[in-house]
C-alpha cells in the first residue's frame, strides 16, 4: 500500500513535466523546418551565439521555481490557447511568404503560450522572468542595429573632429588622411549589448528586490555598452590615423574588442555589488509533504485533454501550410526569358552593360535591356521572374536590391508616383534617385506582381503571395525602369519614364515571355535551371 501512495506521489510530481516535454517535442518536430534554421542562425550569427546560453539559463530558472509551480492550481487555458492559435497563424503566412524572421519570432513567442494553454495563468505567472528571458535568444535585436550603426558613425566622426583630424563622413564611411574605415553594422556593437543586457537583468533579477534597483542597474548598463562601443571603433580609427594604417589591429580588432569588454564587464559588476547595494530576495520557504500536494495540478485525464487541445492546435499552421507548399509548379529544364526587341515605338531589347545592374538572387529568368526612339533619351528595363518562390529564391529577400550600394552610394531621393492609364486602374510605384561614386544620378521606377496585383510595397507583395498559394497563381516579378538624369532637373526624366511606361504597358503585363532554349533574341539571359 504504502509502495502504491509513493507511486501515486511521484506520478503526479512527473506527469506535467512529462506532459510539457511530449507537447515541446511536438511543438519542434511540426515547426521543425523553422526550429532547424533558427538554431542554424543561433550557431552563426554572431550576434545570436549567446543564445543556446540563453536557453539554458531560462531552464534553470524555471527548475528554480518548482516549489512555487508545485502549489500552483493548474488548468488549461482557452486564452492561452486562443492566443498559440493566433500566433501559429502569424507563423503560418510567415512560412508562406518565406520570412524566416518573423517564423522565429512567432516560435519564441508560442512558447509562453504552450505553457498557458496547457497549465494555466498561474503557472505563466509564476514563469514570467524565464519566459520573457527567452527574448534575448529571438532574432528581433537586428531592428536597432541600423541605428547602432549610424550612430557609431556619426560619435566617430565628431571625436575625429574633436581630435583636429581631417574627416569625411559619407554615409557610414569615415574616410581620414590615412585611409578610409567602413562602420559595418557589426561595428555598431549589437552583440556586446545583447550579452551586456541579457547579463544586466540576470545579475538584477537575482539581487534585487524592487523594480527601480533593476531598472537603474539595467539602464546603466545598457547606455555603457553603447559607449564603450563607440570607444573601440575610436580607438581603432585613432590606432589607424597614427600608424598610418599600418598596426595589426586595424585588421584584427576582434581580441581586442573582447578584451575591453570583458574589463567593463568586471567594473560594473563591480558597481552593482558595491554602489547598488543588492538586496537579495528572500529564499522561498520550505512547505511540509501536505503543503507542497495542497495546490493541484492538472488530474491525469485532465493533463491527456490539455495535451492533445495544445498539440491540436499546433498542428493546424504547419499541415496546412505544407499542403499547399507541396504543390510543385513545373519550370522547365534551361528555362529563358526574352527581351522584346521592341515595346511600341521604342526599339532594343540589347542586354544593358552600364553601371545599373539589379540583382534578384533565385528568379526563375530575368533581363536587363536598354530601350531608345528618336528623340528621346534611353531607358533601362529590368525585370525578374519566379515562377514559384522557396526560401533562397523568393522576390523580397534582403540579399536581392535594385542598385548595388557599393557602386550607388548615395540615395538623393525616395517617393511614388501615381501613373494613369487610359484602359486600366492608375499604378502606384516607387521612385529611387541615387548618385554613383563616379557623380552618376540615375533615376528609378520600380513595382512589385504578384498574384496579377501591382504593388510598389514589398510587404503587401509578401501578402499577395500567400494570396497566390491560395488561388494558384504563384507567378511574381519585380519590374523597374531607369534613366541617366540632370541632378538638378528631374522633371523630363519622370515624363520620360512616364510615356515609356504607359506604352509599354500592355507588353510588361504579357511578361514573361518564356523563350525556348533555340529561340534567338535581344537581350536573351538564361534563367536558373531547376532540372
Amino acid at each position: 500500500m504504502g509502495g502504491q501512495v509513493m507511486t501515486s506521489q511521484i506520478f503526479w510530481r512527473r506527469s506535467p513535466i512529462a506532459a510539457l516535454f511530449v507537447v515541446m517535442v511536438a511543438f519542434v518536430l511540426l515547426y521543425w523546418q523553422s526550429w532547424r534554421s533558427l538554431f542554424e542562425l543561433w550557431l552563426e550569427s554572431s550576434n545570436y551565439q549567446h543564445s543556446v546560453l540563453i536557453i539554458i539559463i531560462a531552464a534553470y530558472l524555471a527548475w528554480e521555481k518548482r516549489d512555487e509551480l508545485r502549489r500552483c492550481h493548474a488548468s488549461t487555458n482557452l486564452f492561452g490557447l486562443t492566443f498559440l492559435f493566433a500566433l501559429s497563424l502569424l507563423w503560418f503566412v510567415a512560412f508562406l511568404v518565406d520570412v524566416e524572421r518573423i517564423q522565429h519570432i512567432a516560435l519564441i513567442a508560442m512558447v509562453p503560450m504552450v505553457v498557458w494553454g496547457l497549465f494555466g495563468t498561474r503557472v505563466l505567472v509564476t514563469l514570467t522572468f524565464p519566459l520573457a528571458y527567452l527574448w534575448f535568444a529571438a532574432p528581433i535585436w537586428e531592428l536597432i542595429a541600423p541605428a547602432l550603426q549610424v550612430g557609431t558613425a556619426h560619435v566617430i566622426y565628431y571625436l575625429m573632429r574633436l581630435m583636429d583630424v581631417p574627416v569625411l563622413l559619407e554615409g557610414v564611411h569615415i574616410t581620414i588622411p590615412s585611409g578610409q574605415f567602413v562602420i559595418e553594422k557589426v561595428c555598431g556593437g549589437l552583440r556586446y549589448l545583447l550579452v551586456s543586457m541579457a547579463l544586466a537583468v540576470l545579475y538584477a533579477y537575482e539581487n534585487y528586490r524592487y523594480l527601480w534597483p533593476r531598472l537603474l542597474f539595467v539602464g546603466a548598463v545598457t547606455v555603457a555598452a553603447i559607449v564603450l562601443n563607440w570607444l573601440r571603433v575610436f580607438i581603432v580609427v585613432w590606432v589607424g590615423h597614427v600608424t598610418e594604417m599600418q598596426h595589426p589591429m586595424i585588421n584584427d580588432h576582434e581580441t581586442f574588442g573582447w578584451l575591453l569588454y570583458a574589463g567593463f564587464l568586471v567594473l560594473f559588476f563591480w558597481f552593482g555589488k558595491n554602489i547598488i547595494k543588492p538586496v537579495v530576495v528572500a529564499p522561498h520557504s520550505t512547505f511540509t509533504k501536505s503543503e507542497e500536494h495542497a495546490g493541484s495540478v492538472l488530474k491525469p485525464k485532465n493533463l491527456l485533454v490539455g495535451a492533445l487541445l495544445t498539440v491540436g492546435v499546433l498542428v493546424v499552421a504547419p499541415v496546412t501550410a505544407m499542403a499547399l507548399k507541396s504543390v510543385v509548379i513545373h519550370v522547365p529544364d534551361e528555362f529563358s526569358m526574352e527581351a522584346p526587341s521592341s515595346i511600341g515605338s521604342w526599339q532594343g531589347g540589347e542586354p544593358f552593360d552600364g553601371a545599373w545592374q539589379p540583382l534578384y538572387r533565385g528568379a526563375t529568368g530575368a533581363f536587363n535591356a536598354t530601350y531608345q526612339r528618336s528623340g528621346s533619351g534611353n531607358i533601362q528595363l529590368y525585370t525578374a521572374y519566379y515562377q514559384q518562390q522557396d526560401q533562397g529564391a523568393e522576390l523580397i529577400n534582403s540579399l536581392n536590391y535594385l542598385y548595388d550600394e557599393e557602386v550607388w552610394r548615395d540615395v538623393l531621393e525616395k517617393g511614388s508616383q501615381k501613373i494613369e492609364f487610359a484602359d486600366t486602374p492608375a499604378w502606384q510605384i516607387k521612385e529611387t534617385v541615387v548618385r554613383s561614386v563616379g557623380g552618376e544620378v540615375m533615376l528609378i521606377w520600380s513595382w512589385y506582381r504578384v498574384a496579377g496585383y501591382v504593388t510598389p510595397q514589398p510587404i503587401v507583395a509578401k501578402l499577395l503571395g500567400v494570396w497566390g498559394l491560395f488561388t494558384q497563381t504563384p507567378g511574381a516579378s519585380v519590374f523597374a525602369i531607369a534613366t541617366l538624369v540632370d541632378e538638378a532637373n528631374l522633371g523630363p526624366s519622370r515624363n520620360l519614364l512616364k510615356r515609356f511606361l504607359q506604352e509599354a504597358r500592355p507588353s510588361l503585363d504579357r511578361l514573361p515571355n518564356i523563350a525556348q532554349p533555340e529561340t534567338s533574341g535581344h537581350g536573351r539571359i538564361e534563367g536558373i535551371d531547376h532540372s
